[in-house]
């Protein structure tokens, strides 16, 4: 798995919508997967998910760790600070740690 084939199969809703639950257990639908962004910041813009009954509006970014967001520092760059949904294929991360 790459980066690149993730944001293909995300830009393209190519899984199942119907099975995505948040690390914390809630259920996650994919309202609009936002726009493709080819400049600086999150992978996705104008993103719209719902997270249980709360819809949430905004950029979504995809890694293919969990551990990726820090290792990119994205923590420390205010062009994540609207990111409403951070996607992984594996996470490495617990709740006390991240490598």
């Amino acid at each position: 798995m790459t980066e690149r084939l993730l944001q293909f199969i995300w830009q393209f809703q190519y899984f199942n919508n119907n099975e995505l639950t948040a690390v914390s257990g809630e259920n996650v639908q994919v309202l609009l997967p936002g726009q493709f962004n080819t400049n600086q910041g999150p992978d996705f813009t104008d993103g719209k998910i719902r997270i249980d009954n709360t819809t949430w509006a905004g950029t979504i970014e995809l890694h293919i760790k969990t551990s990726d967001w820090n290792k990119h520092a994205h923590q420390h760059d205010s062009n994540y600070n609207n990111v409403v949904l951070h996607v992984v294929w594996e996470n490495d991360c617990t709740t006390t740690r991240c490598p």
